[in-house]
């Protein structure tokens, strides 16, 4: 209101200066420098005080534009933002969806060979020991032994391979970097135990004899109560993209 007032009162003084100067009054004449500088005054007088002057008139036009390209850049990042969270999104439930197919896929097969892809070679289960350590064969050029860590027995799942055909034939498991699970009593899941093993089932490199085949071996420690009562052994093993399952026992 105040600057209203001021606007309004130089107004005043302009009329009053014309006025005086029609009626013949004795006026000073305004050089063009001088009626310049009063007609700017005026002019900052009424954008000063009008507060709607600021939505109509850029006195920066360069800040103005850096000031859009600021908030352009902001909805910009919102915009990847929300898109980043949208795909983030739509991967866990990518994932998701494969976990379900991957558990539907998980069939009860019957011959570990077939399910290996292994050409003329079959792998059959053929018992188990439960022991506080166990050795490779002593008469291998090779002879490596495992030892139960303490309060732990060793389960020695034991597998014959044999050759379909009746010739020599190489096998390499190492190579097809399968996972093997064994579940113990229903509950307890683990990977089978790594060992230096040289007949070990996960990482035998050789030759299998196509007279008489080879005995190879899948490690892992449990506790003397779940060997006490140890009354089912079920295998897992995931392929390339396939899961399946074997019951041991």
């Amino acid at each position: 209101m105040q600057g209203m007032r001021k606007i309004i009162g130089c107004l005043c003084m302009i009329l009053m200066m014309e006025t005086l100067t029609g009626c013949g009054a004795s006026f000073p004449e305004l050089t063009e420098e001088e009626s310049n500088l009063i007609s700017e005054y005026a002019v900052n007088l009424l954008m000063k005080y009008d507060k709607n002057a600021g939505n109509r008139l850029v006195a920066d036009p360069e800040a103005a534009l850096e000031k859009k390209r600021a908030r352009d850049a902001a909805v910009e990042a919102m915009k990847v933002k929300e898109q980043a969270e949208t795909d983030t999104a739509e991967a866990e439930n990518t994932s998701n969806n494969g976990q379900t197919v991957q558990t539907e896929s998980n069939t009860l097969i019957s011959s570990i060979g077939s399910f290996l892809g292994l050409a003329g070679m079959e792998i059959q289960y053929s018992g188990y020991e439960v022991d506080d350590s166990y050795a490779e064969d002593a008469e291998s050029q090779s002879y490596f032994s495992l030892d139960a860590t303490q309060g732990k027995k060793l389960l020695v799942l034991k597998f014959q391979v044999n050759s379909t055909d009746g010739a020599d034939k190489e096998l390499d498991m190492a190579s097809l970097q399968t996972e093997f699970k064994l579940t113990i009593n229903g509950t307890d899941t683990r990977y089978a135990q790594s060992t230096l093993l040289l007949n070990d089932l996960v990482t035998f490199r050789g030759t299998i004899p196509g007279n008489g085949g080879k005995e190879l071996v899948l490690i892992q420690e449990i506790t003397p109560g779940a060997a006490e009562s140890l009354s089912s052994v079920t295998l897992t093993l995931a392929h390339q993209d396939a899961t399946g399952t074997i019951s041991l026992q």
